[in-house]
C-alpha cells in the first residue's frame, strides 16, 4: 500500500469571537474535549472551528537550504489552499516514502470549515486514507476530530509525528516549545501576527483564520524537516529518529488518547466523605494543638509555630539523657532553617527529626502528632479533594480537574503530557519529565495518595478496577543495565533483595518480626539509594520521613564506603556514565534516542546522570507493554469497550474491567509482558548489554 503523509492542524473555539450560529464563545480554559464541552460549555459544533492539512512528499533534497515557501495570503489566489475537490484516491502527487524526514516536502494545504458538512466528509476521507500524520501536539488535535459522537474519525493505525517529539529528541533543554517560537529558532517560518497579537478571529468563517491555520500545518513540515536534518547532523551515530524510536512514540502518542479518551471514574459520594472526615481530623487537631498554644492555621499561627520550635529544641536539649547528641539539637546536620529568617522550619522533615529525639511518651510528641495529622489532611484536600470537587482551591475559575457527571458516572479527564511540552501551542500548563517519564495533570492522578486512589470505581455497572504493577523494575533495570553479579542473582535466582540487604547491613538475627520488617524498610531505601548515588544525609532523612526510624549518620556513611564493594558491577557503569557525561556533555539510551544535557555547575548531579538511564528505561518497559496492549486490547474505536486502560503511574498500569472480562485481560496482560520481554524492547535490551533479567509483575 502507498504511504500517504499529511501534515494536520486543528483551531478550536479560544481562536473565534463568534460561533457558527453567530454566538459568543469563551476563552478556551481547558484542553480536553469532554472538559470543553462540559466545562466551558461549548456545543460539539463550535468545539471546532477549521482543519488544516498539507499534503506531504519526500522530494526535498537535503543538501539545499530550507526555504519557507510561502502561502497565499488573505485575499489573494486561494488555489493552493483550498483543494478540498482533490479526491484523495486519485490524487498523483503523493509518493511511497520511507519516512525520511529530512526529505519532506510540503504541497497542496487544505483548509475545511468544519460546520460545512462536505468539509467535514472530505477532511475524514483525507485522514481516513491518510499513514502517517505529522502535526505539533497531534493528541490534542486527534481527541477533538474524535470527540462528536456523530460524526466520530475513527483512526488508530496512522503513525503520528509529532513536532514536540523531535524538539525534545534534539534538545530538552530547548525553551522554546510551540510552533510559533520554533519558527525562528529553526530559521524556517516565522508569524508576522498570532492571535495574542492580534486578537481572536471573527467567526469560523474568516479567511484571516483560515490563512492562519493554513500556516500551521505548512510551518510544521519545514520544522519538523529541520529538526531531522539537525538531529542526523549533530547526532549522526544515533538512534533518533530510527524506526523503533519513530515506532515507540507513534505508539506512545496513541496511547495517551487511549488513556485521555478513558478517563478516571471516580466515587464522588465516597470523595465527598473523605474530604469531611479530613477536615474533621484538621478540626481536631488545630482545637488540640490551640489547646496547648500551637494554633495550626489562621491568624498568630505562624509566630506560635516559630515559637514551638524553639520552646522544643530547648526542652530536647535539657533532656539529654533520652538525647542522642552532645551537641544542641539546633546544630543538627538535618535540621532546616528558613532561607530568609534563619529561623527554625515548621516543616515535616524537621518535625520528625525533632520527634526521634523525645522519649514515646513525652507530651510533645502528641502536640507533634497533631501537627502531622493536620498537615497531612490539609495536603490531600488542598492538592486533591477541593479540586476534584469544586475547583483549584482559591482559584475559583480553574476547574480544569473537577469530576464531570458522564453517563451515570464521575470521571476526571487528565491531561497527559508525552514528553516536556506544553497543552497546545504554549497554553496551558506545562508537563513531561525530563527523566523521559510521562506525566499526567489536572488531576495529577499518577501522584494519588492511597485515600484517594481507593475511590477510583468502574465505569461498568458490575465492573472492576485491576493493575498490574512491575516487580522491582527500577532495580531489575540496574541489574540488566550494569550486569552487577549481585543484582542478576538475586533476579534470576527469585532471592529478596532487601531481605538479603538487611543481613549484611544489621546481621542475620533479627529481635523480633516487627523489627525485620523495619529493617527491611531501611534494606530497601538503602538498595534505591544505590541506584541514585543517595549521600549520607540524604539517605538519613529519606529514612526518617518514609518510616520513622532514625539511625546514626555514620551508619549511612558506611554504606556509601561500602558501595563499591557491595555493588561493584553498579559502581562501575555509575562511574561510566558520570564520565560520560563529563566527556560529551550528554547521555543517550539506546533504541529510544532518549538523551539528557549534563552542562556542569548544579546541572551536573552525580544523582541526576546515574538516575536518567534508570528511571527513563523502567518507564519505557512500561509504556512498551502498554503499546502491546493497545495493539491487543478493542480497537479506540470501539463504542462499548469492555475494558479500559486509564491509568499510567510510573511502574503500573490500571484498567477498568467489565463483568466476565477479567479472565482476557489477564490473558492479554501476560502476552503483552511476554512479548517485550522476549521479542521486544526488554528482549532488545538483554542483547544490547549482555544480561539476561527476567521481568516479573503483580495483579492488585
Amino acid at each position: 500500500m502507498d504511504t500517504t503523509i499529511i501534515s494536520l492542524d486543528i483551531e478550536t473555539y479560544g481562536a473565534s469571537k463568534k460561533g457558527v450560529d453567530g454566538n459568543t464563545l469563551p476563552d478556551q480554559k481547558v484542553f480536553h474535549p469532554v472538559r470543553s464541552y462540559h466545562t466551558d460549555r461549548v456545543s460539539s459544533r463550535d468545539l471546532i472551528l477549521t482543519a488544516s492539512i498539507t499534503l506531504v512528499t519526500e522530494d526535498y533534497p537535503c543538501s539545499t537550504k530550507t526555504n519557507l515557501q510561502e502561502l497565499p495570503a488573505p485575499g489573494q489566489s486561494k488555489s493552493k489552499m483550498m483543494t478540498c475537490e482533490i479526491s484523495p484516491l486519485s490524487s498523483s502527487t503523493l509518493q511511497k516514502p520511507s519516512l525520511n524526514l529530512r526529505n519532506l516536502n510540503p504541497q497542496e494545504t487544505m483548509v475545511f470549515n468544519l460546520s460545512v458538512p462536505t468539509d467535514r466528509c472530505r477532511l475524514q476521507s483525507w485522514l481516513r486514507y491518510s499513514t502517517t500524520i505529522i502535526g505539533m501536539n497531534l493528541p490534542f488535535d486527534l481527541q477533538y476530530l474524535r470527540f462528536d459522537p456523530q460524526f466520530r474519525f475513527e483512526l488508530e493505525d496512522q503513525t503520528l509525528i509529532d513536532l514536540s517529539i523531535l524538539n525534545y529528541l534534539h534538545d530538552e533543554t530547548r525553551p522554546e516549545r510551540s510552533l510559533k517560537n520554533l519558527g525562528p529558532v529553526l530559521h524556517t517560518h516565522s508569524y508576522q501576527e498570532t492571535i495574542k497579537t492580534i486578537g481572536k478571529f471573527e467567526n469560523p468563517s474568516d479567511p484571516l483564520l483560515h490563512f492562519y491555520n493554513a500556516q500551521d500545518t505548512h510551518n510544521t513540515v519545514l520544522a519538523v524537516r529541520e529538526l531531522a536534518r539537525r538531529i542526523y547532523q549533530d547526532f549522526p551515530d544515533t538512534h533518533k529518529l530510527s524506526t523503533f524510536c519513530c515506532q515507540f512514540y507513534s505508539n506512545l502518542l496513541w496511547t495517551i488518547i487511549r488513556m485521555s479518551e478513558s478517563g478516571i471514574c471516580m466515587d464522588q459520594s465516597i470523595l465527598m466523605n473523605l474530604e469531611e472526615q479530613l477536615l474533621q481530623e484538621c478540626k481536631e487537631a488545630h482545637e488540640y494543638a490551640s489547646s496547648v498554644g500551637l494554633p495550626l492555621e489562621g491568624t498568630g499561627s505562624g509566630k506560635a509555630k516559630e515559637n514551638f520550635m524553639e520552646v522544643l529544641c530547648e526542652h530536647i536539649d535539657s533532656n539529654r539523657a533520652v538525647g542522642l547528641f552532645d551537641e544542641s539539637i539546633k546544630d543538627h546536620e538535618l535540621l532546616q532553617y528558613t532561607p530568609t529568617k534563619g529561623i527554625i522550619s515548621f516543616n515535616e522533615s524537621n518535625r520528625n527529626l525533632l520527634a526521634g529525639q523525645l522519649h514515646p511518651d513525652d507530651p510533645y510528641q502528641e502536640v507533634l502528632q497533631a501537627a502531622k495529622k493536620h498537615a497531612a489532611a490539609q495536603k490531600v484536600v488542598s492538592s486533591y479533594t477541593y479540586p476534584l470537587l469544586r475547583h483549584r482551591r482559591n482559584h475559583p475559575e480553574d476547574k480544569s480537574s473537577k469530576l464531570l457527571y458522564i453517563n451515570g458516572n464521575h470521571v476526571a479527564y487528565p491531561t497527559w503530557y508525552a514528553v516536556p511540552t506544553f497543552a497546545k501551542d504554549a497554553n496551558g500548563a506545562a508537563g513531561g519529565t525530563l527523566q523521559g517519564r510521562i506525566t499526567c495533570k489536572k488531576p495529577s492522578a499518577q501522584t494519588f495518595p492511597h485515600s484517594i486512589k481507593s475511590t477510583i470505581t468502574s465505569q461498568f455497572p458490575h465492573g472492576q478496577i485491576l493493575s498490574i504493577d512491575l516487580s522491582q523494575i527500577e532495580l531489575r533495570v540496574a541489574a540488566l543495565l550494569s550486569g552487577d553479579r549481585a543484582l542478576k542473582y538475586a533476579y534470576q535466582e527469585g532471592i529478596d533483595l532487601h531481605s538479603e540487604r538487611a543481613k549484611k547491613l544489621f546481621g542475620s538475627e533479627f529481635i523480633d518480626a516487627r523489627q525485620s520488617h523495619e529493617l527491611r524498610q531501611a534494606a530497601k531505601m538503602v538498595n534505591f539509594a544505590d541506584l541514585f548515588r543517595s549521600g549520607a544525609q540524604t539517605m538519613q532523612s529519606q529514612l526518617l520521613a518514609m518510616t520513622g526510624q532514625y539511625f546514626e549518620l555514620s551508619f549511612f556513611e558506611d554504606v556509601v564506603r561500602s558501595r563499591p564493594k557491595h555493588r561493584p558491577g553498579l559502581y562501575r557503569f555509575q562511574n561510566n556514565l558520570i564520565k560520560e557525561a563529563n566527556a560529551k556533555g550528554r547521555i543517550e539510551l539506546p533504541f529510544t534516542g532518549q538523551s539528557r544535557y549534563f552542562m556542569g555547575g548544579e546541572k551536573f548531579a552525580v544523582n541526576e546522570i546515574v538516575n536518567f538511564p534508570i528511571q527513563t528505561t523502567a518507564g519505557n518497559t512500561l509504556l512498551c507493554i502498554q503499546a502491546e496492549l493497545d495493539r491487543l486490547l478493542p480497537s479506540i474505536n470501539h463504542r462499548k469497550p469492555g475494558i479500559y486502560m486509564f491509568l499510567n503511574i510510573y511502574d503500573a498500569i490500571y484498567f477498568d474491567v467489565d463483568y466476565g472480562e477479567e479472565e482476557q485481560i489477564r490473558s492479554l496482560v501476560l502476552q503483552a509482558i511476554n512479548y517485550v520481554e522476549q521479542e521486544g524492547y526488554w528482549a532488545m535490551l538483554k542483547e544490547h548489554y549482555g544480561n539476561e533479567i527476567p521481568l516479573e509483575y503483580d495483579w492488585s
